[in-house]
């Protein structure tokens, strides 16, 4: 029998090195979710909103143009189904209250994405 370091063109070794390291990882990641379970739970008992939380990490993790594209579609199915976006409330959700809008000179993507739909409304 061959000295175990190669069965069938397979380098056994070097197979077992890379299985027992993902074993290893795949524990490390059990434990880290874990962890991560236990502080979502000391969050939700000092009173805060767990899926409000993981809407606040996904978007952590977005680069600026995905968030920003994601905001301005979310804006134009608001407006398409009538919902609050165009109340006091969802300005204010939004970020867009007047004393932002007098302060810019540039335009927010509110005014950019009205901008295309009007374009396209008089295409």
């Amino acid at each position: 029998m061959p000295d175990g370091s190669s069965v069938g063109g397979i380098a056994a070794d070097r197979l077992r090195i890379y299985v027992e390291r993902i074993e290893r990882l795949e524990e490390e990641k059990r434990a880290i979710a874990g962890d991560i379970k236990d502080v979502k739970a000391e969050a939700k008992s000092s009173g805060f909103d767990l899926p409000t939380i993981n809407t606040v990490l996904k978007r952590r993790r977005m680069n600026t143009a995905d968030l920003r594209e994601q905001d301005e579609l979310l804006e134009l199915y608001c407006r398409a189904l009538g919902d609050f976006c165009d109340t006091p409330l969802g300005q204010a959700m939004k970020g867009d209250t007047d004393d932002d809008a007098a302060s810019d000179s540039d335009p927010t993507p509110s005014d950019t994405l009205s901008a295309a739909i009007a374009q396209t409304e008089a295409a």
